[in-house]
């Protein structure tokens, strides 16, 4: 997994200027991952949005969840991870 900052704050800005983009705020956002079965807390989107680096060796639980209800295909997040332009 990829633990580059400058990486992780990509894919932070991006989740959040989609977030936005829907006029959805972080509880709004918390609350369809937890509709379609996820288990999400709008503190840690915050801390997706705020690019933060995870500590372990695994992608926050929390990743796949709230992009796949931004409407993000399947490994975007792991794209943009990897350096690729999130437009």
């Amino acid at each position: 997994m990829n633990h580059d900052p400058t990486s992780w704050a990509r894919l932070g800005k991006a989740i959040r200027s989609d977030r936005e983009r829907q006029s959805l705020g972080r509880k709004e956002l918390a609350d369809l991952v937890i509709e379609r079965g996820g288990k999400v807390t709008s503190r840690s989107i915050a801390s997706l949005e705020y690019g933060t680096v995870p500590k372990k060796g695994v992608k926050p639980p929390s990743l796949e969840p709230t992009v796949a209800a931004l409407g993000w295909r399947p490994g975007w997040a792991d794209r943009i991870l990897a350096g690729e332009d999130p437009d």
